[in-house]
């Protein structure tokens, strides 16, 4: 499987887990993943080989998991 081919499974995988969850804070985790994902996939260059720009895509990762960001309490389940 080519690393654009396993993304996209990866995104399919966290959407068909959302779909059937009944916690809401968990839905929105897988889709947000998925959306993750299928970035990923969207940024490998058919071009690209073993030695794509990795750093590239991690960069773009990051913005996007930052452009998300949580507050601490959702994430651990705690209630203050």
């Amino acid at each position: 499987m080519r690393v654009k081919e396993l993304y996209l499974h990866l995104a399919e995988a966290c959407e068909r887990k959302a779909g059937v969850t009944d916690l809401p804070n968990k839905k929105a985790g897988m889709l947000a993943a998925a959306a993750v994902w299928r970035r990923l996939a969207n940024a490998v260059r058919p071009s690209e080989g073993p030695g794509s720009n990795i750093l590239a895509d991690e960069v773009a990762v990051m913005e996007d998991l930052a452009a998300r960001s949580f507050p601490a309490s959702s994430i651990s389940g705690s209630k203050d």
